[in-house]
């Protein structure tokens, strides 16, 4: 198939996507490389703006990034989509936390507080869940804090809290600032804040193997000793 058909292919399906779903713009997808999109101020029919990672919204990749326009301005976003560990070195995540390796890098020039709406889903592998003793039910959204090396459930940065509708629903993502979630069904997680950065799924070991990770501590520290 010629690139130009398997272009038009994956426009067509985009389109057929924001269609559905009320999207002003269906932008196509990021692999792995920054690629930025041009947002129309608040009420243009360019304002929003969702990019399918996969490329193919009707597969079973849920990924993406929900982006709508709340300025009076046009502004840029960039986003990225980063395979392999979030974390680096000298990193904090929340106790007990382990990240999963996915990334995914929001950057706009549009001015932070009550400018941009965004949405992350992020799908993740039940079976890696299980072979690293992770709980799905403990997935997460974590978002790293800038000029820092902290990661935080990313619900918990939200600018215009009295705005936001705080929650977390077990079920298919919406598009209320505030709200924040799991998809079982589905295997996704996802959260909507009013902030870009930097964004992964982070989730929380079984008891079992908190156990596990806690004998292991206090044996090498028992090792330590009689050393």
């Amino acid at each position: 198939m010629a690139k130009e058909d398997r272009q038009s292919r994956w426009a067509w399906a985009l389109a057929v996507l924001g269609f559905c779903c009320g999207l002003s713009l269906v932008a196509p997808l990021a692999r792995g490389t920054p690629v930025t999109y041009t947002l129309g101020p608040a009420g243009d029919p360019n304002d929003e703006i969702l990019v399918d990672r996969s490329g193919d919204p009707s597969d079973a990749d849920n990924s993406s990034a929900r982006i709508r326009n709340l300025s009076d301005q046009s502004g840029t976003v960039t986003v990225d989509w980063i395979v392999g560990p979030p974390a680096a070195p000298g990193d904090t995540v929340p106790a007990g936390y382990q990240l999963l390796d996915l990334t995914l890098l929001v950057t706009t020039d549009l001015p932070l507080g009550h400018s941009i709406m965004l949405r992350r889903n992020m799908q993740f592998d039940p079976g890696q869940m299980r072979a690293r003793g992770l709980l799905r039910e403990t997935v997460r959204i974590m978002r790293k804090e800038p000029d820092e090396k902290l990661w935080r459930p990313g619900h918990r940065a939200i600018l215009d809290r009295p705005r936001a509708d705080v929650r977390r629903i077990m079920g298919p993502a919406d598009f209320v600032l505030g709200h924040y979630g799991v998809d079982m069904t589905n295997s996704y997680v996802w959260a909507v804040v009013d902030v870009p950065g930097r964004f992964a799924a982070g989730a929380l070991p079984e008891p079992v193997s908190l156990v596990l990770l806690a004998a292991g501590g206090g044996l090498l520290l028992w090792r330590r000793r009689k050393a």
